[in-house]
C-alpha cells in the first residue's frame, strides 16, 4: 500500500509512503495529514489562479483602452509624455515565516521518520558515533557564549512607523515618497521616485540613474536589476487645460527596479515624506488599480 505526494506538495516530486498490511494509528494519522495538507494546497492553488486569470484579463483590457486613447492623440495631434520611475526595493533581513501547508508537511516528515519504516541498520556505512547536531543544541552552545537572537518584530512593527526600513524584515520593502504639490494620475503625491525624460536624455536608464542620486541621496548604493523597464503604467490628462499647459495627450510611465546595498537615504527640499512599504501595503498609497497592477508586476523582480 503507498501513498503519493504529488506536485502540490513538492513541485513535482512523488513521495511513496508504504504501508503495512495491518494499518496502524500511526500510519492513519499520516493520511489524514496528508489529506488536508493537500486539501490546503488545493485550495490556495485554485485561489492564486484565479487572481491570476483576472489579472491578465485586466492587463487586456488596458491595452485595448490604451490603442483607443492613442488613436485620440493622433487625431489631436500631442504626444505622450515619458516619465521614468525607480523602485527602490530592500531585500528581506530574515528568513520569512513558512505557510501553514509548509508546517504541516514538515510535521508530516517528521511523523513518518519516527513511525515509518526503518533502513536496515547493516546497510547504515555512517560511523555510529557520528550524531546530527539539533537545534536545541546550537541555541543553547550560542547562549553560553553570551549571544542573544535579535527579535523578528522590531520596534517600528510595533510602533506602527514606516519610515525607516528597520521593518518587516521578513519581506521586500519598497520606497514612496511624498511630493510637496499634487499632480494628475494615479502617483498624485505619494509616488515612486520619478522625473521626465528630456531631450538630452540618451537613454531612460540615464534618467533613472539620475532619479536615485537626485532624489534618494548619492551616497545610496544600489544593484540595478537590467536595464529594461519592470513595469509600464500610462494615464491620460483629465482635460484639455492640463494637455495644453503639458503639451501632451498624457504619461507613460517606465519602471525600473534597483536593490537597495547600502547607504544612508537623504530626502530632498521637493519631497516632504517617505516610506518603506510591502507590496501589500501600496494600497495605503495609490488607487486601487495601480496598486493592483504593481503589486503582480513587481511579483517576479
Amino acid at each position: 500500500m503507498a501513498l503519493v505526494l504529488g506536485n502540490a506538495v513538492n513541485r513535482g516530486r512523488h513521495f511513496h509512503f508504504p504501508f503495512a498490511k495491518g494499518v496502524t494509528l500511526q500510519n492513519l494519522q499520516i493520511r489524514l495529514k496528508t489529506n488536508h495538507i493537500l486539501k490546503y494546497k488545493k485550495v490556495e492553488d485554485v485561489f492564486n489562479t484565479k487572481k491570476r486569470i483576472a489579472n491578465n484579463q485586466e492587463r487586456i483590457k488596458r491595452m485595448e483602452d490604451f490603442r483607443k486613447h492613442e488613436m485620440r492623440a493622433e487625431k489631436m495631434g500631442l504626444p505622450w509624455r515619458n516619465i521614468t520611475a525607480v523602485v527602490v526595493e530592500a531585500l528581506p533581513d530574515i528568513i520569512p515565516d513558512k505557510e501553514p501547508w509548509e508546517k504541516d508537511w514538515e510535521d508530516l516528515r517528521d511523523e513518518y521518520d519516527l513511525h515509518g519504516r526503518m533502513f536496515p541498520s547493516e546497510y547504515n556505512l555512517m560511523d555510529p558515533t557520528m550524531e546530527a547536531v539539533k537545534e536545541e543544541d546550537l541555541y543553547a552552545l550560542a547562549k553560553e557564549a553570551g549571544f542573544e537572537p535579535a527579535p523578528r518584530i522590531t520596534e517600528a512593527d510595533k510602533s506602527g512607523d514606516r519610515r525607516t526600513m528597520n521593518r518587516r524584515l521578513w519581506e521586500r520593502r519598497l520606497l514612496v515618497v511624498k511630493r510637496d504639490q499634487k499632480r494628475p494620475g494615479p502617483m498624485s503625491q505619494w509616488c515612486f521616485p520619478f522625473a521626465p525624460v528630456r531631450e538630452e536624455d540618451h537613454t531612460m536608464m540615464e534618467v533613472a540613474e539620475r532619479v536615485v542620486a537626485e532624489q534618494c541621496g548619492r551616497k545610496l548604493e544600489t544593484f540595478w536589476l537590467g536595464r529594461a523597464p519592470v513595469a509600464w503604467w500610462w494615464h491620460p490628462y483629465p482635460n484639455d487645460k492640463i494637455r495644453a499647459r503639458a503639451k501632451a495627450y498624457g504619461e507613460q510611465v517606465f519602471f525600473y527596479s534597483c536593490q537597495y546595498i547600502d547607504g544612508n537615504f537623504k530626502l530632498p527640499d521637493r519631497l516632504i515624506d517617505h516610506a518603506w512599504v510591502t507590496r501589500d501595503e501600496l494600497q495605503d498609497y495609490f488607487p486601487e488599480d495601480f496598486s493592483t497592477y504593481m503589486y503582480h508586476a513587481l511579483y517576479s523582480t
